[in-house]
C-alpha cells in the first residue's frame, strides 16, 4: 500500500501531530486507543498500542508496534505484537524549498488478523486511508496557521 499528500505545513508540524497519541485518535479511523508504552531517553523509538473498532462486523483489532524516529523526517514502523499477521511501514516527510510545505509519503504492508478477509481489509484501506491523509492535512495546516498567527502577534 503506497499513498502520497502535499500538507502546507512544515516537517515539524507533521511530525509532531502523527507522534503524538491524542492527535493520532483526531485523524486516524475507528482508533479507540492509543497508548504510549515506552520510548527510548533520546526519542529515537516508541512503543505504541493500539485498539481499533471497526464496528459491528469484525471484532476490535489490538497491536503494539515500534516506531522508529527520525525526527521531521521519517517515523518507521513494525508490528512487534498483537492481532496482524504483518504491519509494518514508513512515513516519509520532504520538505520544500521554504521549509513550510511538507510533501509525505506512506509505504506499508499489512497483512490482517485471521478473522478479517484479505478483501475487506483491502477494500476498507482503500476507502479510508485517502479520508485519514486528508484529515492529517487538515489538522497540520490548522496547526501551521496556529503557530504562524503566535509568531506574529506582539509579545
Amino acid at each position: 500500500m503506497r499513498a502520497a499528500i502535499a500538507i502546507k505545513a512544515a516537517p515539524a508540524v507533521v511530525f509532531l501531530m502523527m507522534s503524538r497519541c491524542a492527535d493520532a485518535l483526531q485523524f486516524v479511523p475507528h482508533l479507540r486507543v492509543c497508548r504510549l508504552r515506552d520510548q527510548a531517553p533520546d526519542g529515537t523509538w516508541m512503543l505504541i498500542e493500539h485498539e481499533i473498532d471497526f464496528g459491528w462486523y469484525a471484532p476490535r483489532v489490538r497491536y503494539v508496534f515500534r516506531a522508529d524516529l527520525v525526527p521531521d523526517h521519517t517515523i518507521k514502523f513494525r508490528q512487534i505484537s498483537g492481532d496482524f499477521k504483518a504491519y509494518e511501514g514508513i512515513w516519509e516527510m520532504e520538505a520544500d524549498e521554504s521549509g513550510q510545505h511538507t510533501l509525505l509519503r506512506y509505504r506499508a504492508y499489512i497483512d490482517p488478523p485471521g478473522f478479517i478477509p484479505n478483501w475487506l481489509a483491502r477494500s476498507t484501506f482503500k476507502r479510508e486511508l485517502p479520508q485519514m491523509l486528508t484529515d492529517l492535512r487538515r489538522r497540520c495546516e490548522a496547526e501551521q496557521v496556529r503557530r504562524t498567527q503566535a509568531d506574529a502577534s506582539p509579545h
